[in-house]
């Protein structure tokens, strides 16, 4: 390698050994070994004698902002690239890069307009607006551990209709108060992707949009791909619906720049935020399917376009609940933070209690709340959930579809329509 002739010469190379041992945007944590880096070029280089470790970050700080200058005045990706770079993503993966993702990059840079998802029901077209953070978390939780925010790939969810103990089986105990479990019982309810397909973790992508007398105008839906076993799941993507998003410069009813769904809303409701064309009541959450099943080998995140027909499904049913005049209740988006003791991610109801816990060692989810848990009150599929978390385990096995497009949750499901009135 040639000898550098000049301060810049030295501190590209010292700035290129940063990305590849630290990752170029980490300056501080890296700052140690910059700075015995420059006491060896001080010796070796004559022209080094008088520079500082300042002149050195404010190089590296240039440097950065070209950088990220450069993405802007880039070709603009296409919509294969990004649904490709979106099916690709896997920070977690075997071969895990310091360096941002395609997908990262192209969300951090903003540079993608609106592309086309397809038709909803074959009738309606709706787009994607990629965007950072579309899906806001709900509140921290008011819990007393000093666990840090978990540096993972993705947020977790979790929804009525949804939660850990809906798995199709008989629960162990019944009647109103149910028996604490045994350690042995929560061990045993250890779910992997392989035997349940519910949305758990997830990473958003960008806003839905839809056509209002020829604006496109966000809808309040968020598309996200589910982030679990990418053998078994193959990026699956979802509809959920935010608590908040951007209202695109307008002022919303209550003066404000963002929307907001509400926390309850009637049932039916056709006005709510959040309701599918042709429906009567909000969808919080669905799955995206193709309406063609003929392509269920084809991962459906590579369907998307023009010539794509869709048609959202719901997951419900799993538990007992009566009629209610209000509609379902929105999903509850939590951060995933990193217990250093078991090596596991672990999220929080807004009571403090561990909703979930996840294993990246065996990528598997338990739940060692679940008998403190009461999901009673809340707005499900069918109505007002009526019964406490008990424990349910799987005394027949159930396999997941292991499509090239993935398998839908065990349980009932239904294909929203106006057909069925939701």
């Amino acid at each position: 390698m040639n000898q550098p002739q000049t301060a810049e010469e030295v501190y590209s190379r010292i700035a290129d050994e940063v990305s590849r041992k630290f990752g170029s945007e980490k300056i501080f944590e890296s700052s140690a070994w910059v700075e015995g880096e420059l006491e060896k070029a001080h010796e070796l280089y004559p022209f080094m004698r008088e520079k500082t470790a300042d002149e050195y970050y404010d190089y590296h700080v240039l440097r950065l902002q070209n950088q990220y200058l450069a993405k802007f005045a880039g070709p603009t990706p296409t919509s294969d690239e990004f649904w490709n770079a979106a099916y690709d993503f896997d920070p977690l993966g075997s071969n895990p890069s310091p360096y941002p993702s395609k997908l990262q990059e192209i969300l951090r840079t903003g540079r993608m307009g609106p592309i086309t998802l397809g038709k909803l029901y074959g009738r309606v077209t709706l787009k994607l607006l990629p965007a950072m953070g579309a899906l806001p978390e709900n509140p921290s939780p008011p819990y007393d551990s000093q666990l840090d925010f978990a540096v993972t790939d993705s947020r977790a969810i979790s929804y009525p209709d949804g939660h850990p103990s809906g798995t199709v089986a008989e629960p162990i105990e019944t009647g109103p108060s149910p028996a604490p479990l045994s350690s042995e019982m929560k061990k045993k309810a250890a779910i992997k992707p392989s035997n349940d397909g519910r949305l758990r973790r997830f990473r958003s992508l960008g806003f839905i949009l839809q056509e209002n007398a020829g604006i496109w105008k966000k809808t309040g839906h968020v598309l996200v791909i589910d982030m679990d076993d990418k053998h078994l799941r193959h990026r699956q993507p979802w509809l959920v619906l935010a608590s908040e998003w951007p209202a695109d410069g307008e002022e919303s009813r209550e003066g404000k720049l963002t929307n907001r769904a509400r926390e309850t809303v009637l049932r039916p409701d056709k006005g709510a935020a959040g309701v599918l064309p042709g429906d009567n009541n909000r969808t919080p959450i669905c799955e995206i399917r193709p309406m063609d099943e003929s392509k269920n080998d084809v991962p459906v995140l590579k369907q998307f376009g023009e010539g794509f027909k869709f048609k959202p499904v719901r997951y419900g049913g799993h538990r007992k609940a009566r009629p209610s005049r209000y509609g379902p209740d929105l999903a509850k988006v939590m951060p995933w933070y990193w217990d250093p003791k078991e090596e596991q991610e672990v999220c929080f109801t807004k009571e403090g209690l561990e909703y979930m816990r996840y294993d990246r060692k065996d990528n598997s989810y338990s739940f060692p709340d679940l008998d403190k848990m009461s999901f009673a009150g809340e707005q499900g599929f069918d109505g007002e959930l009526e019964e406490r978390a008990t424990l349910e385990l799987q005394r027949k096995k159930h396999p997941a579809r292991n499509s090239s497009s993935g398998g839908p949750p065990v349980g009932r499901r239904r294909y929203l329509s106006t057909e069925e009135g939701f």
